[in-house]
């Protein structure tokens, strides 16, 4: 037994007296650790009931502890108010009672029990008021999934964490390992009280969860809202459980061609990184100003995400489902989009183009793609292997490369051709240093800069192909800059179709007028242009 656990045992079986001792006499407390001995006029039997008493009203304080504190730290979670609904508070304590029991039962310690889901608690806090601050939304039950992407790409996920914060995240995971070693010691009081407690724990969640589900509480996504009503752990618990009843859309019926003729050879649709027009001061984007002035589509691209969740841009491009109607899904599509594999682009269009291809010039495991993309109906998929190395200076492979290669294929298409690019070069973070430049915002401005010329790139190249075809470009979300760029209520990002080659018989007029669009509908805007609809019906004027 350490000194630790005897000192705790002290503690616990000889009064609040000498709890208090070290406050008063460290050289008291000393002679009397060393000194304590069995009262000799008592029993063995009466003792042991006596500690096992007393050592059971130190479970139930911890535990009130626990709890305490627990809620405490939950309402420094941001968005937040001060009176919350009492509905939430079973869902924000129980979890914690529950893992105080069990790893109390487990190393015999209520300090363990105490301290390590008071951690797990603050820990979650700080990282949903992280992620508040940076990309404008608390967290939610599907970050959780982010954790596999942080273990293979920490880089993405640590430049959003301030150094003092990850050195306090390190002293954190040293106390840890610190009081496990130190306090674990298996005891049978502490393990029948601490599965007394979780079997407790886990009846009254249950009731909870299964009351708050029949309710219409929470109901519909409102993540800012319900967390200022009813908490951080109420809302990760009853999001996912109301996530998992969510029904999949039933599948579309396959576009056919309305118009001899119309159909493009070949479609191409660019989702650039990071790619928006801020500020003409930030990044003036010629391209992008002499595409617009000859798209048959073009305006702004109404996206929810800021600074990150691409698949949600992504999916809406690709699968046409509005994230009103995914409800809980719309956090992160990509979990269940291969539930609905119908409703995307390569499925939908697979009668007029055979042939179909993702390319995207980093790792495909990230986000699963290389698993959901076949799912979706991709029958080819070109990943960073087929990409020359990234420049110096940049961390990705350039925009110009992937230009050259969607260029490639469609020059080599001998069947109508869908072609979905994602781009990769703008992706964050925007160290200072990088392609040469003396700080993040300038690092996006130049890489977006390049993302422009890209998609001049496409345009002459595709004005010199003999085939016919359709280009569809578009940002994916704006770039999170800490002390240049913001999240904040704007977060449109420009998109423009363009057919080729320009004025021939079955082209659009040119648009004269923007049209807002989200990327569910510019997702109906391909199927319309494809199937030779016009492409501007019952679209909003910007």
């Amino acid at each position: 037994m350490t000194k630790w656990r005897r000192l705790e045992r002290y503690i616990v079986s000889y009064g609040a007296d000498q709890l208090l001792s070290p406050f008063f006499s460290r050289v008291k407390l000393a002679t009397g650790l060393a000194s304590v001995k069995a009262d000799t006029d008592e029993s063995f039997s009466s003792q042991l009931s006596r500690t096992m008493q007393t050592e059971s009203i130190f479970f139930v304080i911890m535990a009130c502890v626990s709890a305490i504190c627990a809620e405490i730290t939950d309402r420094l979670t941001i968005p937040s108010r001060l009176h919350r609904s009492a509905h939430g508070a079973a869902l924000r304590i129980l979890p914690v009672l529950w893992a105080y029991a069990v790893l109390t039962a487990l190393s015999g310690s209520p300090v363990i029990g105490a301290a390590l889901p008071l951690m797990s608690v603050l820990a979650l806090v700080i990282g949903s008021n992280t992620k508040y601050r940076i990309l404008g939304e608390p967290l939610v039950f599907s970050d959780l999934v982010v954790v596999r992407s942080f273990i293979m790409y920490p880089r993405f996920y640590l430049e959003a964490i301030s150094l003092p914060l990850r050195c306090l995240l390190l002293i954190s995971a040293v106390l840890i390992i610190y009081l496990v070693m130190s306090f674990s010691s298996p005891d049978r009081t502490m393990a029948a009280a601490g599965l007394s407690l979780a079997l407790a724990s886990t009846a009254g969640l249950l009731i909870a969860s299964s009351q708050t589900r029949k309710s219409t509480r929470m109901s519909e996504p409102a993540l800012e809202h319900d967390i200022a009503t009813y908490g951080l752990f109420a809302v990760l618990i009853i999001y996912w459980l109301r996530w998992r009843q969510t029904r999949d859309h039933p599948a579309p019926a396959p576009v056919e061609e309305t118009s001899v003729g119309a159909t493009p050879h070949s479609i191409v649709i660019v989702q650039c990184e990071s790619f928006a027009q801020l500020t003409a001061q930030l990044a003036y984007l010629p391209g992008l100003s002499l595409a617009r002035h000859r798209a048959i589509a073009w305006g702004n691209l109404e996206v929810s995400g800021f600074g990150a969740y691409t698949m949600r841009t992504e999916f809406g491009v690709l699968c046409g489902i509005d994230e009103e109607a995914l409800g809980l899904r719309r956090y992160d599509p990509f979990l269940t989009a291969g539930h609905v594999p119908g409703h995307s682009l390569p499925v939908k269009l697979a009668a007029l183009y055979p042939q179909s291809f993702f390319l995207h010039p980093h790792d495909l495991r990230f986000y699963d793609r290389i698993k959901l993309m076949p799912r979706l109906g991709f029958q080819h998929l070109i990943g960073e292997n087929h990409f020359p190395p990234a420049e110096a200076g940049s961390p990705y492979v350039s925009d110009r490369e992937i230009g050259h290669k969607i260029l490639s294929l469609v020059d080599q298409a001998s069947e109508p051709t869908l072609i979905y690019a994602v781009t990769m070069e703008n992706h964050g973070p925007w160290d200072k240093g990088r392609a040469g430049q003396t700080d993040g915002i300038s690092a996006w401005a130049h890489h977006v800069r390049n993302s422009d010329k890209l998609l001049n790139q496409l345009v002459d190249g595709l004005d010199r192909s003999e085939q016919s075809s359709l280009l569809i470009f578009f940002g994916d979300h704006r770039p999170t800059i800490p002390g240049h760029i913001a999240p904040g209520r704007v977060r449109h990002t420009p998109y423009v179709a363009l057919q080729f080659p320009a004025g021939g018989e079955h082209c659009l007029d040119i648009a004269e007028t923007p049209s807002t669009r989200t990327p569910a509908e510019l997702h109906q805007l391909i199927l319309n242009l494809v199937s030779g609809i016009e492409a501007n019906p019952g679209s909003t004027v910007a």
